[in-house]
């Protein structure tokens, strides 16, 4: 099972949705707002902030007159205990609980601690020479500042563009080049596509086009007009009513667990045969697996105090101007929990999946409910490749011995992003 669950952190896999930013809704008070726990608050030191513990954390801070309506909050999640702490802690005993708080206000960063029990803030301090992650309102504020601009709408009409109607701009980090005029500004290098009559616009990418926005001013600084390079034409949607008549389906394969699953969750915990580990989403690492432990004859030996992603590093490896700065950090620029979408019954997961959400933080730190973030299931780890016979006998395992034989491991697959 080991190798199969740590695979399952290392191969978060980033998807190409429909670009539209779906906004969460406001988490609810009392169970609903809980990703696996029967009840609102934590039972465990390594759960994730609840939507109570997310309020008290930007209400500390505005009581000390850090943060006002101004404030934006790119993080808040939980300051993990000392290992030692965790490892000495039993059901049933008291633990601390403490959020970190990323704020940006205007162009300057803090972060911030507050102890959820106390409501108060122990720990606040300017980061100085950094940049937080890039904000929801960012994202869904820069095709209009790059529309504005009178150098990228010149370089548009260059290209037969006279109405900018239906062009979709992308907020992509910029990366970090030593160049002299970009120190200290928080940036965005932005190439846009022609989403006129088209569903997936990312097929129409209008390219020799690139403005170079800074979100602390709200304005363009500068746009590259490269060589006018034609925008493809041949079809760019996948969809049923835009590909008509397809091949014919071939019959259903169910995955199905009659009799129910084999593993047990009691809060964000899950017990899986021998095996035991703790679950959480963090908006920054996406999926953490924690405290992973197997019944060793009685005693619970560790195999993994924690586990997550530690960066998805993501070079396109193209010197060309528009292409050279597209090496994302997605956990640091963007967080891979907060990039997570929803999972689909029967497509990411099988129905008889468990499925879980989260609460995070939005921009303006009010705790927000996702459903579906993550799922939790069995699935049989496949077939062998051969099968050994013996000279002196005339079977082989085939049938039901041959099924029991088959490894199981539980999955956890993360949410979709991108």
């Amino acid at each position: 099972m080991r190798p199969a669950v740590l695979a399952s952190l290392s191969a978060v896999t980033l998807f190409a949705c429909s670009g539209v930013v779906h906004l969460p809704r406001p988490a609810r008070e009392g169970p609903a707002a809980a990703p696996l726990a029967t009840g609102a608050g934590p039972r465990h030191p390594l759960d994730p902030l609840s939507a109570a513990e997310i309020r008290t954390t930007t209400d500390a801070l505005a009581a000390a007159r850090h943060t006002d309506s101004e404030s934006r909050f790119p993080w808040i999640t939980l300051v993990e205990p000392a290992k030692a702490d965790v490892l000495a802690w039993s059901a049933g005993k008291p633990f601390a609980r403490r959020a970190l708080a990323v704020v940006k206000q205007g162009p300057r960063t803090f972060e911030g601690v507050v102890d959820v029990d106390a409501k108060k803030v122990v720990s606040w301090k300017e980061i100085e020479g950094v940049q937080p992650s890039i904000l929801v309102e960012e994202f869904l504020a820069v095709t209009d500042i790059v529309k504005a601009a009178p150098a990228w709408q010149q370089a548009m009409r260059r290209r037969g563009y006279q109405s900018f109607d239906g062009i979709v701009c992308m907020p992509l980090s910029a990366g970090y080049y030593g160049v002299t005029e970009e120190e200290g500004r928080r940036l965005l290098r932005v190439p846009c596509f022609d989403g006129k009559g088209v569903k997936n616009y990312w097929g129409r990418p209008i390219e020799g086009v690139l403005a170079l926005v800074d979100l602390n001013a709200k304005k363009v600084l500068k746009v590259i007009d490269g060589p006018v390079v034609p925008v493809p034409t041949a079809p760019a949607d996948y969809d049923a009513e835009s590909v008509g008549k397809l091949r014919e389906a071939a019959p259903a394969l169910a995955v199905e667990a009659p009799r129910g699953t084999g593993y047990a969750i009691a809060g964000q915990e899950v017990s899986w045969q021998n095996w035991h580990f703790h679950l959480r989403v963090d908006p920054r690492a996406g999926l953490v697996v924690s405290l992973v432990r197997y019944d060793d004859g009685g005693r619970l030996r560790s195999v993994l105090y924690e586990g997550h992603a530690a960066e998805l590093f993501v070079p396109y490896m193209d010197p060309d101007v528009g292409w050279y700065f597209r090496t994302y950090m997605d956990r640091g620029e963007y967080g891979v929990g907060k990039l997570a979408t929803s999972l689909v019954p029967g497509g990411d997961c099988p129905r008889h999946a468990t499925f879980f959400g989260d609460v995070l933080a939005d921009d303006r730190g009010a705790p927000v409910e996702r459903p579906r973030i993550a799922c939790l299931f069995e699935r049989d780890a496949g077939d062998v490749a051969w099968w050994p016979r013996s000279a002196t006998t005339t079977t082989c395992s085939t049938g039901s011995s041959a099924r029991t034989a088959r490894s199981r491991s539980p999955s956890v697959p993360p949410g979709s992003t991108r």
